[in-house]
Order: C-alpha cells, then structure tokens, then sequence
C-alpha cells in the first residue's frame, strides 16, 4: 500500500484535532484531581463533624451519670456504709437506678464488695476496683472517670468515681467508683461506694 499524501487542510485539521482531544484529557484529569481532592476534604470534614458529635453526646451521658453519682453519694448516709444489711437496702429502695446503672456495688477501702444491687451470687468479698483510679478521687477529692477496662459479668467497663463526704461536708467518708457498659444499645452504669 502507498501512503496516502494528506494536503495540508487535512493535516491541519488532523493536528487540531488531536490537540482539542489532547487538551480536554488533561482538563478531564485535572477536573477529576481536585473532584477528589475536594471530596476526600468534604468526607473528612463530615466525619470529624460525626465523630465530634458522638464524642459530645458521650460526654454529656457521662456527665449525666457524674451528676445522678454526686446526687446518690450526697444522700447516702455515711453510717450505711459500716453496716452491709444497710446499705443494700438503701440500693434496693432505689430501683429506678438500674434504669440508668446496671447495677450498684458498695465496697470496702481495700475494694472488697460489702454490698450489691441486683445482688449476684458469689459477688460478697470480691475485689472491684482499680486502685489507680481511687488512689487519685483521694488526692483531688472531686469526680474521676477512669479508663476502659473489662468488667467479667458486663463486658466493657469505665469507673466514674465520686467522693462522698460526712453530714458537713467536710471529711471525705468514702469513694464511689461507677462502671459504664454497653448494655441495651446505651452505656449502662454499675455504682459502687466505697466505705473507709
């Protein structure tokens, strides 16, 4: 076959040609670069935007909980806390709680359970709490919300705990450390009290 001689209105329009497709390749890459770009940064956004909202909404649930904990350890008598028999009928008078806890543990200063609402078989003795934790609502005598840890009977577990102090609000009477759980789709709570 003999090549064919193009005049050179052909090649011209050749030439054009390649360059109009040419030019919108790039300009389709270049449109397509920023497109993602700006999606990758509109994502981004959104999701912090979501993650944010989900961290303030844990926030205020674990605030709720602080405030119902200060409430229950401002009006807990301080003299339950020597008598077991006592203070779980303190814990049983008040079943609303376990709308909002899993349940209520009152504990000894070396952490040994003195009293538990629901009560739990073989839970009388056992040691429940981080000692990190009330090492530290010792020293700041004010609310501490410990780290997650794994609670045998609800899975997932954080320990809010809140000092509870005598009649004149002086002397610090006792700790109470509270377990947050996944329970019901919602954090659940466990309060514990802790007697000195």
């Amino acid at each position: 076959m003999l090549p064919i001689a193009l005049s050179l209105k052909w090649k011209a329009v050749l030439g054009a040609t390649v360059l109009a497709i040419s030019m919108l390749a790039v300009a389709g890459a270049a449109h397509l670069h920023f497109m993602r770009d700006d999606l990758r940064r509109l994502l981004s956004e959104q999701q912090f935007a979501s993650a944010s909202r989900v961290a303030q909404e844990l926030d205020a649930k674990f605030e709720n909980y602080e405030d119902v904990l200060v409430r229950l350890a401002n009006g807990f008598p301080a003299d339950f806390l020597q008598t077991p028999d006592a203070a779980q009928r303190y814990f049983q008078a008040r079943p609303a709680l376990l709308g909002s806890f899993d349940g209520l543990l009152a504990l000894s200063l070396d952490g040994k359970v003195v009293a538990d609402y629901p009560q739990r078989p073989n839970r009388a003795g056992l040691s429940s709490t981080d000692r990190e934790n009330l090492l530290k609502v010792i020293s700041t005598r004010s609310p501490v919300i410990g780290r997650l840890a794994i609670d045998h009977e609800l899975g997932p577990a954080v320990q809010i705990l809140v000092p509870i102090y005598d009649s004149h609000k002086q002397r610090l009477v006792s700790r109470e450390p509270s377990c947050l759980s996944p329970k019901r789709n919602s954090p659940g709570t466990s309060c514990i009290l802790i007697r000195t």
